[in-house]
């Protein structure tokens, strides 16, 4: 397969991005030193090159309005609520430009992969630790990922990947081998969460199999109804987080399924509030109150309520409207494989907060084409955007 320079370019730069991400802020080595300073610095040089990557681009102009209009917007919260991590999104699907879409998901596919499995390696020979916990009465192993959750997670997203990339090929044989993944994670004790989530989606994939489920899918209250399904989820997380009281036996029992989640979550936005650009957040991750011998962690896991609290209520509104406009996109384009992934993701962001990290989710850029369609004048997949 033919590669064009600027496809060379943009892989090269995603791959080092990526790859850093991955092992200097996800792997075990983020607290085994102190690498934070390296990735900050890797991360400025990535966006520096993207937007040489962008400068080279031929758009549309109908195209470069819309996404023009959408990008300023997005940067003006950024600037104000410093939320680098949605800057990336933007900067990252600007360069994509004319690249096809699937082609780059692959691309990220086989990287993930590889860093999947040089982790894990590393882990096995002793070069980064195996970082055990128990949780629930069941040890967890992280295999050199800085939590066993964040091993879960990493493997539910390839997973995710694949059957994006594979879905109008996916046979029988397919969904047992991953069944039989999951399983496997689980029995490692890796994280519950993602993996029933995965579960759930691998089930939805078999019954989009099925032409009964696709034609359904076409009526106008389930287009509508999975259209708006971000803002549902959106809402229903503001709500619980608002509702929640401690001294309540059934919110209790609810937030124990959901490991305190609600609990912080309700803690959070009483301590802090909503504003318009947000504000400076004071967490600490079981893995971060561990290392200074504590057993009492505060994370705001739940990523809608974080995004509101820490970045400000006009960056969550454009989240959750990217997300409504890729579940309108994934629908009228009839794109089963974009709507189960996009989805996974929503659900994801109720007890996860990286889904808004484009190293984890990259999923987001496609919202470009979903807003303009394909951006540029030489355009190797032709689409027309919902917007």
């Amino acid at each position: 397969m033919k590669i064009r320079k600027k496809e060379l370019e943009l892989y090269t730069v995603w791959g080092v991005y990526l790859f850093a991400y991955m092992w200097l802020v996800m792997s075990e080595l983020a607290f085994t030193y102190s690498t934070s300073g390296t990735f900050a610095l890797i991360r400025n040089i990535t966006f520096a090159l993207l937007l040489f990557i962008i400068a080279q681009n031929k758009y549309k102009v109908k195209a470069f309005i819309q996404i023009g209009l959408f990008a300023l917007i997005i940067i003006a919260g950024v600037l104000s609520s410093h939320a680098l991590s949605f800057l990336m999104i933007v900067a990252l699907g600007l360069a994509i430009g004319d690249v096809d879409f699937k082609k780059f998901v692959v691309f990220d596919y086989r990287l993930k992969m590889v860093i999947l499995v040089s982790i894990v390696l590393s882990c096995k020979i002793g070069a980064i630790h195996n970082y055990t916990a128990v949780i629930n009465g069941i040890e967890k192993q992280s295999l050199g990922f800085s939590h066993p959750n964040t091993l879960g997670l990493f493997v539910s997203i390839i997973i995710i990947e694949w059957l994006y990339i594979h879905y109008d090929k996916l046979q029988l044989r397919n969904m047992v081998c991953i069944f039989g993944i999951i399983f496997g994670l689980y029995y490692i004790g890796t994280s519950r969460t993602s993996l029933i989530l995965l579960l759930f989606v691998m089930v939805w994939s078999l019954l989009l199999q099925n032409s009964m489920v696709r034609n359904l899918m076409q009526s106008k209250f389930v287009k509508g109804l999975l259209s708006l399904f971000p803002a549902i989820v959106c809402a229903l997380c503001y709500w619980g987080a608002m509702a929640y009281t401690k001294s309540s036996l059934a919110w209790n029992i609810i937030d124990k399924f959901f490991t305190t989640r609600i609990y912080w979550a309700n803690y959070y936005l009483k301590t802090y509030g909503l504003s318009l650009f947000g504000r400076s957040l004071n967490t600490t991750s079981a893995r971060s109150a561990m290392l200074v011998g504590s057993t009492q962690s505060n994370s705001l896991d739940m990523a809608y309520v974080r995004i509101g609290i820490q970045y400000g209520i006009i960056i969550l509104l454009f989240f959750v409207l990217a997300l409504v406009v890729l579940q309108k996109y994934a629908i009228s384009t009839q794109n089963w494989g974009l709507l189960i992934a996009n989805t996974f993701f929503i659900i994801l962001g109720v007890v996860e907060n990286s889904i808004y990290s484009v190293a984890m989710n990259v999923f987001l850029v496609c919202v470009v084409y979903a807003i303009g369609g394909s951006l540029s004048r030489e355009s190797m997949n032709e689409s027309e955007g919902v917007l």
